[in-house]
């Protein structure tokens, strides 16, 4: 068997060339009318999916392919739960619902059942959307042991709790500004008329842009967002944010969390100060958003996050 390296090194980082180019190729397959390329892979040592995705990213690019797809095999005494955040990756960059609910996950066998213990909660949330089975059949197609795999909360996350303390926060502030404006725009207030925008609980003609350009789009519900959408629009209520500043200390890295009560996003911003600041403000004022950009995966925090280009 030929091993990746051979065929494939011009198309790839020497880095990665170190951690997936010795894989042994096991099959390969050409689709001409979809100019896609699958590759199936045996590996003696374990390859997480960020290597994969970048590697695939990379040889379709050079190749001129639509999609390179590298399917990885392994030895069954490969699969340890030692290792269970490394198995279980391919279901982060394929699996929007998973959201950080894997981070720090610790697993544990007994007889045939595979019991991931999550830190972040979201038992719920991954069982319907059937994440339980589809990290079963990916250990058997990668592994070929067969386990049922279940899911255990070792810290919930109450998303509805969170939600709701957020929505309280919201309401009194904007209770608190309202009572120093009601005497002045009482009569103004009461004769307003608003213009819904669709089917959506917001006002076309209340939005205010943050930052960027107007939006135009309607937005999508987030539980419906997909690797594949690219540039999205959403809307939904800010629940957490969090700015750092750059070690130069010009610039800032601000991400923040919202829901549309379908499900949430992590929206993440680095630019200069200038730039950031007026964003971070705006936010604060606003707690209900729209947001628009590139829904992209991000090294650094190992999910997809939104990269927004305008904010209402």
């Amino acid at each position: 068997m030929a091993q990746f390296y051979e065929l494939f090194s011009d198309y790839i980082t020497e880095a990665d060339r170190a951690l997936i180019g010795f894989c042994h190729i096991e099959s390969f397959t050409v689709e001409k009318k979809s100019r896609k390329l699958e590759i199936g892979l045996f590996s003696d040592t374990l390859i997480d999916h960020s290597v994969v995705n970048r590697v695939q990213q990379a040889m379709a690019k050079g190749l001129n392919l639509n999609t390179a797809e590298l399917k990885l095999r392994y030895n069954p005494d490969l699969f340890s739960v030692e290792d269970i955040g490394t198995i279980i990756s391919p279901i982060k960059y394929s699996n929007t619902v998973v959201n950080g609910f894997f981070d720090g996950a610790e697993a544990e066998i007994e007889d045939d059942t595979l019991t991931v213990c999550l830190k972040k909660g979201g038992k719920d949330i991954l069982e319907v959307q059937g994440i339980d089975s589809k990290i079963s059949r990916l250990i058997y197609d990668q592994f070929g042991v067969d386990y049922v795999v279940s899911f255990m909360e070792v810290e919930a996350f109450d998303m509805e709790s969170a939600v709701r303390e957020a929505t309280r926060i919201k309401l009194e502030e904007e209770k608190a500004r309202q009572k120093k404006l009601e005497e002045k725009k009482a009569e103004e207030e009461k004769n307003a008329v608003h213009e819904q925008w669709g089917n959506l609980p917001l006002y076309k003609d209340t939005r205010k842009t943050i930052f960027g350009r107007a939006i135009k789009e309607e937005p999508k519900p987030i539980c419906e967002v997909t690797p594949d959408d690219g540039f999205v629009t959403v809307w939904g209520d800010v629940f957490n944010s969090d700015s750092r500043d750059t070690k130069r200390g010009d610039s800032k890295i601000f991400s923040f969390d919202i829901t549309d009560y379908t499900s949430s996003i992590s929206c993440k911003m680095f630019d200069k100060n200038s730039v950031v600041d007026p964003v971070i403000k705006g936010i604060e004022n606003a707690g209900t958003i729209v947001v628009t950009g590139a829904y992209q995966f991000d090294n650094f925090s190992n999910q997809f996050v939104l990269r927004p280009s305008s904010i209402e």
